[in-house]
């Protein structure tokens, strides 16, 4: 047995202090905790140690004889060796020295001395479960992936699915509702696959992106020398659709003028290009969507309540991600495998604390925002597993996360805790013993400030 081993059955942790003792009490007592404790005295024997052998866990003093702590940490991040860190100081932590500390790859934080084994106990357990492994697998999760490539593991989307396998035959009008990267255009796809017109054109128009003095040219065609530039015959996007599907993004932006004309054309099923005196009849259901509240623009004036009652016969609103965090999970374990090999790196899972961290994080961008931040995270990834740092980095560009305003003095901080001392900040336990899941209550700690257990200062 090495002359600085515990030799416990157990998780093993490498304690680098160059003031600790093998026989400290400590050391000992931490043993019976269950944790296989291996003391280094010096950076270099730390790196010396890490070469030989894999440890669970490093509790790291940021004052060394040979080394600044956080300098080897970044330096064992460097060679892809994330073993979650229990950083801990005798001295006062700059704010920035902690963002520094977490972009190495520490988990949790301490100030010496030590009150109790169980409270140092408690921290270990908590950076171990905050990156252990998960490595979520497509096949382990309740994924359903849809004859219509919709992936979802949560009951809002699979009513949604539900609900385009009953509508799909139906030639009726649908307007889709929802914030920007909810999936929209995925849902409007999907009706179509799913109706007698699948075998038809699906064509989609962005109609934000398009020119006010454009917009009716690109609806429904221009012949040629129909204005300076019209050097051809066009169809437009009716045209084009003729018995198949037309997707109308963003709908809300089209000038009131030309949703007259639209109107005319729905109403009718005959367009008329631009340039032209005669009429054509097609056979086009239309798909349209918008991420504006289309019954206030009709109050405010600037969209036609006509129109909105002909393109809504049937509405659906497409839930934000944020309220359907289990395809939080499906989404990274449908996306990484083709991820990991997009980017040639040897990602295949995520760690608890990573995943925490997304499962915090509010997705304004939604569905799309998450399929570039996970391209991005696994992009810089050091390891194998996608750690708290590599997400940080992808959301924040390599800072700490944004820390909200701390109110851990209201009524719901001092509640949520009380549970979580009970429970020695066991995030599984406090969540069960409040009733409510795990994920529910990471968000609630990150809006007040509260993501780690408060520093004993």
């Amino acid at each position: 047995m090495a002359e600085d081993t515990v030799d416990v059955q157990g998780r093993t942790v490498l304690w680098v202090d160059d003031e600790l003792e093998t026989e400290d009490p400590l050391v000992r007592l931490l043993g019976l905790e269950g944790f296989a404790i291996e003391v280094a005295r010096s950076g270099a024997d730390a790196q010396a140690r890490i070469d030989t052998r894999r440890f669970d866990a490093v509790i790291l003093d940021l004052h060394l004889p040979d080394i600044f702590g956080l300098t080897l940490l970044e330096r064992l991040r460097a060679r892809g060796i994330a073993a979650p860190a229990l950083v801990v100081t005798a001295y006062y932590l700059e704010p920035e020295m902690e963002a520094r500390a977490k972009q190495a790859g520490a988990t949790a934080f301490a100030h010496k001395p030590f009150v109790d084994s169980t409270a140092l106990a408690a921290l270990l357990e908590s950076t171990l479960a905050a990156s252990a492994p998960l490595v979520l697998d497509a096949e382990a999760l309740p994924i359903v992936e849809s004859a219509y490539g919709i992936v979802t593991a949560s009951p809002e989307m699979q009513r949604i699915v539900d609900w385009i396998a009953r509508l799909g035959p139906s030639d009726a009008p649908v307007l889709l509702t929802g914030e920007t990267g909810t999936g929209k255009e995925l849902v409007a796809r999907a009706l179509h696959r799913a109706s007698r017109r699948a075998d038809a054109p699906f064509v989609a128009l962005n109609c934000a992106a398009i020119p006010d003095t454009l917009v009716e040219t690109e609806l429904f065609g221009h012949r040629k020398g129909a204005f300076t530039g019209a050097v051809g015959d066009t169809d437009g996007v009716f045209g084009s659709a003729h018995r198949g599907t037309l997707f109308l993004d963003e709908i809300g932006d089209l000038p009131m003028p030309v949703q007259a004309s639209l109107l005319r054309c729905l109403d009718s099923g005959e367009i008329r290009r631009v340039g032209e005196t005669r009429t054509r009849t097609v056979d086009v259901r239309v798909v349209a969507a918008t991420n504006r509240p289309l019954r206030q623009a009709i109050v405010d004036g600037t969209f036609r309540a006509d129109l909105y009652y002909r393109i809504a016969m049937v509405h659906a609103e497409l839930p934000p991600l944020r309220e359907r965090p289990d395809d939080i999970d499906a989404l990274i374990a449908y996306w990484l495998p083709s991820a990991s090999d997009r980017w040639s790196t040897r990602v295949t899972g995520v760690t608890r604390g990573a995943l925490d961290a997304l499962r915090a994080y509010e997705w304004p961008g939604n569905v799309r925002e998450l399929f570039n931040v996970l391209q991005r995270a696994v992009a810089v990834a050091r390891g194998e597993l996608l750690s708290e740092p590599d997400v940080a980095e992808a959301l924040y560009g390599g800072g700490a996360a944004p820390a909200p305003p701390t109110t851990s003095s209201s009524p719901e901080a001092r509640q949520l805790l009380g549970v979580l001392d009970e429970h020695r900040w066991n995030h599984t336990k406090a969540a069960r013993a409040l009733g409510i899941n795990r994920t529910t209550l990471w968000r609630r700690l990150a809006r007040l400030g509260m993501g780690r257990r408060p520093d004993p200062r």
